[in-house]
């Protein structure tokens, strides 16, 4: 149950932060990736699992450099989940169990894209936002699910959301096999369920409640409320980030950001309904955009590592976040700067 928040109140220091919410604990990875490479959408084991000609993939050479948050092993395979560019394009997958993913479909001639891999894609392609939507407005994909690779057996069902330096933002949701793109630099929240449709409804209506539209109400009730399920984080994040003021510096602008995601994470074995996939916060991502820094923040280590883009990256390179194996999990403890932490691999999409 993730919770995205993209803060540019000061135009100059966006940040953009994200609760990836999740029932089990992840494999996950830090990654570097260069540009100049060449990746393609589905690797040759999924290729041969799906009866998918290797001809039939997207193939593209990544034009930026990029840190991405990767989920999966070698053994259960890889997808990227969130990630920052070299031009401060972030890129945030959140799992969407109302998404609708067609399967290939032999006689159809776009090209075949995973899910794990879609985000990876945008990453290494576009410069910003609105060349993102440019692109998936005219040209055709066939978007395929493929298992999560964490051994649960769940269909990665996934929508997107984009924020760049110049404080735009969209959320592009899969309908039917189809980019259903919603683009307004004032789309800066977003959760899982439900549509964004549903969840812009949400907003005229906490808007008014608030005294923020014409006509005013004015009688305005300042609340939000609690509770862990999608809507409501929607509401609670929309609340705090509305009545936020700007920060004045880049630094109090991350804090600031850090502290409304805060607000919407759900505490670790918090299961109020006794459910055995209960979800809670298992890592936060914060990107800052202008000044190219990555954030990833284990809920379980109380510490804060990051990468910057700003520093050219030559070649593919990890660490290990938490490491997850049938005998126990790993939560490496980081702090600052883990360029000394990366080690040189494989790029798991190279074509």
């Amino acid at each position: 149950m993730c919770t995205r928040i993209f803060n540019s109140h000061n135009q100059a220091f966006p940040v953009t932060a994200r609760n990836m919410d999740w029932f089990s604990d992840l494999s996950s990875y830090l990654y570097t990736f260069t540009a100049g490479e060449s990746k393609t959408g589905l690797s040759k084991a999924s290729c041969a699992l799906n009866n998918i000609s290797p001809e039939h993939c997207l193939n593209w050479t990544s034009n930026y450099a990029s840190i991405s948050t990767m989920m999966g092993d070698d053994t259960l395979g890889y997808g990227t989940v969130d990630g920052m560019n070299s031009q401060g394009l972030t890129v945030n997958s959140l799992f969407d169990s109302y998404a609708t993913y067609n399967g290939y479909q032999s006689d159809n001639a776009a090209p075949v894209l995973s899910a794990l891999r879609w985000p990876q894609f945008v990453l290494d392609s576009f410069d910003c936002v609105a060349q993102a939507v440019n692109y998936f407005e005219s040209h055709e994909l066939q978007l395929i699910t493929e298992k999560v690779p964490d051994g649960s057996e769940l269909d990665c069902l996934l929508h997107l959301t984009l924020s760049d330096t110049s404080g735009d933002s969209a959320i592009i949701e899969v309908v039917a096999g189809k980019c259903h793109i919603y683009h307004d630099k004032n789309y800066t929240i977003a959760t899982n369920q439900p549509s964004y449709t549903e969840q812009l409804n949400m907003t005229q209506y906490w808007q008014y409640q608030w005294g923020l539209t014409e006509p005013k109400n004015n009688h305005p009730v300042y609340t939000a409320p609690g509770g862990s399920s999608s809507t409501q984080r929607f509401e609670r994040a929309s609340f705090y980030l509305a009545f936020s003021q700007e920060a004045e510096t880049a630094a109090a602008a991350l804090s600031q950001t850090r502290s409304l995601v805060s607000l919407c994470l759900a505490p670790p074995k918090f299961n109020p309904q006794h459910s055995a996939r209960a979800s809670s916060t298992i890592w936060c991502n914060l990107s800052e955009h202008s000044q190219l820094r990555y954030y990833y923040l284990n809920t379980l280590t109380m510490t804060t590592p990051w990468l910057s883009l700003a520093e050219d990256i030559h070649i593919c390179q990890r660490v290990a976040m938490v490491s997850v194996s049938k005998d126990e999990t790993i939560n490496h403890v980081y702090s600052g700067d883990l360029n000394s932490q990366l080690s040189s691999c494989a790029d798991p999409f190279k074509a």
